[in-house]
Order: structure tokens, then sequence, then C-alpha cells
């Protein structure tokens, strides 16, 4: 007798402290098209949701929830090119080879693709006392342009 009451005691007293349950609207009250949520009803917050996935309280509920719309991606970084100063009101068709024609603001101008910048050899180099503002695009057979600070020159390696 005594084992039954005591059984009946604990029992009420677990079903009291139970939280209660969550129904399926409790469970999925999000903006349509914000988030996806699970209809899981967990009493806290869930460790373990998931990649991309995380734990957000649904009114006494804890699902698990993810972003419906993807992430934008971001743009890829502009590639550098070198434009002509010339400011034509249309499309340039006589470019240069390996040259194209792009609009920039409301003008037309030739561009081309720089290429990446050499890396620095292990050898020294002889660079021209030369300082220019801009990047020197004649250099001589077997020299490159460089920049040193605030200048370019024009170099060769030794």
């Amino acid at each position: 007798m005594m084992l039954s009451t005591l059984l009946l005691t604990l029992l009420s007293t677990l079903a009291l402290a139970a939280p209660e349950p969550c129904t399926t609207s409790q469970s999925y009250q999000t903006t349509p098209l914000s988030e996806l949520c699970t209809y899981i009803c967990a009493a806290s917050p869930i460790e373990d949701c998931g990649r991309g996935w995380y734990s957000k309280q649904q009114g006494s509920c804890w699902a698990c929830c993810k972003s419906a719309v993807p992430p934008i991606p971001l743009p890829s970084p502009p590639k550098p090119e070198r434009c002509t100063r010339v400011c034509a009101p249309e499309a340039i068709q006589d470019c240069p080879q390996d040259w194209y024609s792009k609009q920039n603001g409301g003008c037309w101008s030739c561009c081309s693709a720089i290429s990446p910048v050499p890396p620095p050899s292990p050898k020294p180099e002889r660079c021209a006392r030369v300082c220019a503002a801009a990047e020197i695009q004649d250099c001589a057979e077997g020299w490159y342009s460089k920049q040193q600070g605030g200048c370019w020159s024009c170099c060769q390696s030794e």
C-alpha cells in the first residue's frame, strides 16, 4: 500500500512538472518563406540541429529552424584592367588585338585585362631610375613594369 501511494505521488509530481505539450501550430509560427522549422517540440534548446540549422523557441516549444532564402552570393571582385583614355559615345569596333570595348559610365573605351604581377624573382633585379605615376606600358624587351612604393619603373632580373 505504501509503495502504491509513493508511486502515485511520484507520477502526479512528474505530470505537474512536465512542460505543456506543443501543438503543430505552436511549433511552426514563422513568417512565410523566411525560415523553415521542424515540427519537433522540445522542452529546452536543441543542441544538435545539424549544419545550417539553429535552435529557436516557438511558443513553449523549441524547434530546429533554418533560413528558407538561400544566402546571396557575393559578387566576385572585378578583374584588374587598363583602359584607354577615350570617351566614345558608342561601342568601339576597332580596339587593338586582345582588347575589348567597354562602357564606363556614359563613355566607351578600349580595355585590356592586366596580367598578374610576376612573382618576385629569387635573383636580384635592376630597375631604371624612373618614377612614373602610372604603370609603364612600353618597357624595353626583357624588362617589366614594377610598382615600387608610389612609383612605377621598368625592371629586369639579373
